[in-house]
C-alpha cells in the first residue's frame, strides 16, 4: 500500500519542458485581453538597472521618480511597462534589478514588466526596503525574485505573477551571499506557472498569507531547507503538489486549501517539528502526505474525498495527528514503518478500505476517534506494541482486525453493529490484551484464532458483551458469573465478562462539552445509572475546588439524579469541571465540562496606525494606501477592522492570527481612496467587545 513520491530536478525539468508551450498566456486569452487593456495606462520603459543609492538618486532624478529614498518618503516607481521581448538578443535584461548594495526605503507599484517566455525575471530585489505592490510580472522566466540574504524584511503584495516558465515568486539562496528572510508576501496571484507558485529556498521566517497558486504545473508554494516560516490562507490547488516541504522545519502551515492536486495536497520529506492546522487537502490523489520526517504536529485538518490516503505517514515518528477529517477516501490515516506517533480525535468515517491502518508499525497510540461505515475501522498488519484505546469502531464489516500484530493493547474502545466481526485476531497476532470494550449487535462480536491473547485487565475485568449479561447472582455483581466463548479457533475467553457499565452525564448548565461565561460561577445537575447501585457522585475543577453533589434518591440507587450542593466557583481561564459517579464495586464513571471564564472587565484595547504614516494626517497623489500598526490589550484583542469615511471597509490580518495581548495588524491588500479627504478609522475589538480606535486623515489630490 505504500507509495513513493520522488523530488528531483529530472522530474522538473522534464515537467518544464511539457508545460512550456501551455501556461505562457496566449495571445488572445482572458489573461492576455485584460493586459492588453491596461497597456495604455503604462508609461514605456527601458529595463532598469539599479546599483546602490547614489544610483538610486540619480535614476530617480532623470525619471521623475517621487521621493528620496528614507523610510518616510521612498522613492516610488510606478505606471510603467518594461517589454523585455523587444530589446535586441545580447541586451535583454532583468525588468527591474536592485542590487545589494542599496540601502534606500522604495516602493514599485503598478507597472506591467513581461518578456520572453523562460528568459529573465520581471522583478529582482537583492536588498531590504522594498514593497512591491500590484505590478504584473508576466512570460519571463520567473515573475519576482527576492535573491540573497540581503533582500530581508521586504512586503509584496498584490502582485500578479503568472505565466512564467519556473515560478511566479521566488526567494532563494545564492552561494557565498546567503538567503532572505523574514519578508512579507500577501494576496498575491501565482498561478498558471510553469513549475510553482510561490519558491522558497533556504529562506528562513517569511510570511506567506491569502497568496492564490493554483493551476501550476508542479506545486503551489514550495519550501526547500526552510525553516521558521508561516503560511496561512493560502490557496494551492490543481496542481500536482499544493504545498510541498523538503528538509524544512518548524514552519507553521494553517487555514490553506489545497484541493484537487494531482498528487497530495500537503507533502512533508525529511522535515520536522512542522506545525498543520485547519488545512483543507482533499478531492486530489492523496491529502497529506508524510515521509522520513519526526516531531510534526496536525490538527484539525480536513483531508476528505481523495483517491488513496487522507494522511499518511511512511517512516515518520513521533508524530502528533489530532482532531481532523479523514473520510470518503480509500484510507482515513495510514501509518507505514511509522512508530511512536499519537493519533487521536480523528474522525475516520466512509471510507472504502480503512479507517486507520498501521502497517509494519509499532508503539503507536490511538485514542478518542471515530472510525465508522469502512470497510475496515482500526487494522493492524504487522504492527506491535500499539495502544488502541477509546475508539469507537462501529457500523464497519470489521470493527478492530489485527493481522500478524502481537503485543498490543485493545481497551474501552465501542465496537457496536458491524456486520462482520467486532474485534477479530488472526495470522500470529499473539500476546494481545483486549479488556474493557463494548461490544454490541455485531454479526460475530469477537474471533481469535491465536495464541497467549487475554480478554481481561490485569485486575480482572473484562469486556461488556450485549450478548452476555446473565447470569449475574454472586458477587462481583458487576462481573458475569460464567466467562464468554470468544469464537475462533483458539477457544479464548472472556473470564470476567462486565455487565451494564457504570455511567455520569452532565445535563446542566448545558449537555454540551464546553461553555463560555463572563459569570463567575456554574450549578450542576446531570444523571447516572449503575448496573447495581450508585453510591455517590463527587466534582472537582481543574483550577480548584471540590464537592459532593446531591443525589435524589439521596443514599443511591442504580438511576439517580444528581446536583451541586450550591454553585460550583470558577476562576479566570479554562475551567475542566469533572464529574464522577461511584458504585458499590469501586467502578467509576466521569463526565467532563469544559467552561472558560471571562471575568467581565471595561479596560478597553489600543490601538495604533504606523504605517503609511504615524501622523494624523497625509496627503497623496495615489488612489490607494496600505495600512499597518499594532493593537493591545490586558486580556486578548480579537479583532481589526477598518473603515473609510468616503466608502469602503475590511478586516484586517492580524499576527498571532486568532489574536492576543499584542497583535502587529495589516489591511488584507490596499485601501482604496476617493478625491478628498478620506477619514480611515482602525477600530480594535478585545474578547469583552470594548473597543479603541485610531483615526488617519487621507487628502487624495487625484492628481
Amino acid at each position: 500500500m505504500e507509495r513513493k513520491y520522488v523530488l528531483c530536478s529530472i522530474v522538473i525539468v522534464a515537467l518544464m519542458i511539457v508545460t512550456s508551450f501551455s501556461v505562457m498566456a496566449p495571445i488572445g486569452s482572458p489573461a492576455e485581453q485584460t493586459q492588453r487593456a491596461r497597456i495604455s495606462a503604462y508609461t514605456p520603459h527601458a529595463p532598469i538597472w539599479i546599483d546602490g543609492n547614489a544610483d538610486f538618486a540619480a535614476k530617480a532624478t532623470v525619471n521623475g521618480w517621487p521621493g528620496d529614498g528614507t523610510e518616510s518618503d521612498p522613492y516610488i516607481i510606478r505606471g510603467l511597462e518594461i517589454d523585455m521581448s523587444t530589446l535586441p538578443p545580447f541586451s535583454k535584461a532583468n525588468g527591474i534589478d536592485i542590487t545589494r548594495n542599496t540601502t534606500s526605503y522604495f516602493i514599485i507599484r503598478d507597472c506591467y514588466i513581461h518578456g520572453v517566455y523562460g528568459e529573465y525575471v520581471g522583478i529582482v530585489v537583492r536588498c531590504p526596503h522594498g514593497t512591491l505592490e500590484n505590478n504584473i510580472c508576466s512570460n519571463t522566466q520567473y515573475g519576482i525574485v527576492l535573491e540573497e540574504a540581503s533582500a530581508s524584511g521586504n512586503i509584496v503584495v498584490n502582485n500578479t505573477c503568472r505565466y512564467n516558465s519556473w515560478y511566479g515568486i521566488s526567494l532563494r539562496y545564492v552561494p557565498s551571499y546567503g538567503a532572505p528572510s523574514n519578508n512579507n508576501l500577501i494576496d498575491n496571484s501565482c498561478s498558471s506557472n510553469g513549475v510553482g507558485g510561490i519558491d522558497l529556498k533556504s529562506s528562513n521566517g517569511n510570511t506567506l498569507s491569502d497568496n492564490n497558486c493554483s493551476n501550476n504545473g508542479w506545486g503551489g508554494v514550495n519550501l526547500e531547507s526552510s525553516n521558521g516560516n508561516t503560511l496561512s490562507d493560502n490557496i494551492c490547488s490543481n496542481t500536482q503538489y499544493g504545498i510541498p516541504l523538503v528538509s524544512s522545519n518548524n514552519n507553521t502551515l494553517s487555514n490553506n486549501t489545497c484541493d484537487s492536486n494531482t498528487q497530495n495536497g500537503i507533502y512533508l520529506h525529511s522535515s520536522s517539528g512542522n506545525t498543520l492546522s485547519d488545512n483543507i487537502c482533499s478531492n486530489g490523489v492523496g491529502g497529506i502526505y508524510i515521509e522520513s520526517s519526526s516531531g510534526n504536529t496536525l490538527s484539525d485538518n480536513i483531508c476528505s474525498s481523495n483517491d488513496y490516503d487522507g494522511i499518511i505517514l511512511i517512516s515518520s515518528n513521533s508524530n502528533t495527528i489530532s482532531g481532523s477529517i479523514c473520510s470518503n477516501s480509500a484510507v482515513g490515516i495510514h501509518l507505514e514503518s511509522s512508530n511512536g506517533n499519537t493519533l487521536s480525535n480523528n474522525t475516520c468515517n466512509s471510507n472504502t478500505q480503512f479507517g486507520i491502518y498501521l502497517g509494519s508499525s509499532s508503539s503507536n497510540a490511538l485514542s478518542n476517534n471515530t472510525c465508522s461505515n469502512n470497510y475496515y475501522g482500526v487494522c493492524l498488519f504487522f504492527s506491535g506494541g500499539n495502544t488502541i484505546s477509546n475508539n469507537t469502531c462501529s457500523n464497519n464489516y470489521y470493527g478492530v482486525c489485527l493481522v500478524f500484530s502481537g503485543g498490543n493493547t485493545i481497551s474501552n474502545n465501542t465496537c457496536n453493529f458491524n456486520s462482520n466481526y467486532g474485534i477479530y485476531l488472526e495470522s500470529s497476532s499473539d500476546s494481545n490484551r483486549i479488556w474493557n470494550n463494548t461490544l454490541n449487535g455485531n454479526n460475530i462480536q469477537a474471533y481469535d484464532e491465536c495464541t497467549n491473547n487475554h480478554w481481561n485487565s490485569t485486575s480482572g475485568y473484562g469486556n461488556w458483551w450485549s450478548d452476555w449479561q446473565t447470569p449475574n447472582i454472586i458477587a462481583p455483581y458487576d462481573i458475569v458469573d460464567l466467562p464468554y466463548n470468544i469464537e475462533g479457533s483458539a477457544g479464548a475467553k472472556d473470564y470476567c465478562p462486565k455487565t451494564t457499565p457504570i455511567s455520569c452525564t452532565i445535563t446542566a448548565p448545558t449537555a454540551n462539552p464546553t461553555i463560555f461565561t463572563t459569570w463567575h460561577m456554574i450549578y450542576l445537575m446531570g444523571t447516572a445509572t449503575d448496573y447495581a447501585k450508585i453510591t455517590s457522585v463527587t466534582w472537582s475543577n481543574s483550577l480548584g475546588g471540590s464537592g459532593i453533589a446531591y443525589m435524589n434518591p439521596q443514599y443511591g440507587a442504580a438511576n439517580v439524579t444528581w446536583q451541586s450542593r450550591g454553585n460550583v466557583l470558577l476562576y479566570s481561564g479554562v475551567n475542566v469541571i469533572t464529574v464522577t459517579a461511584h458504585d458499590a464495586a469501586g467502578n467509576t464513571a466521569t463526565d467532563t465540562l469544559t467552561v472558560t471564564y471571562m471575568p467581565p472587565e471595561s479596560i478597553p484595547p489600543t490601538c495604533t496606525i504606523t504605517d503609511p504614516t504615524s501622523n494624523p494626517t497625509m496627503t497623496t497623489g495615489w488612489h490607494m494606501i496600505y495600512l499597518r500598526g499594532t493593537a493591545t490589550d490586558n486580556i486578548k484583542v480579537t479583532s481589526v477592522t477598518w473603515t473609510n469615511s468616503l466608502g469602503g471597509s475590511g478586516v484586517a490580518y492580524m499576527n498571532p492570527q486568532f489574536g492576543g495581548a499584542s497583535v502587529t495588524w495589516q489591511s488584507r491588500g490596499n485601501v482604496h481612496l476617493l478625491p478628498g479627504d478620506n477619514v480611515i478609522t482602525v477600530t480594535a475589538t478585545d474578547s469583552n467587545g470594548n473597543t479603541a480606535t485610531d483615526t488617519l486623515t487621507v487628502t487624495y489630490t487625484g492628481l
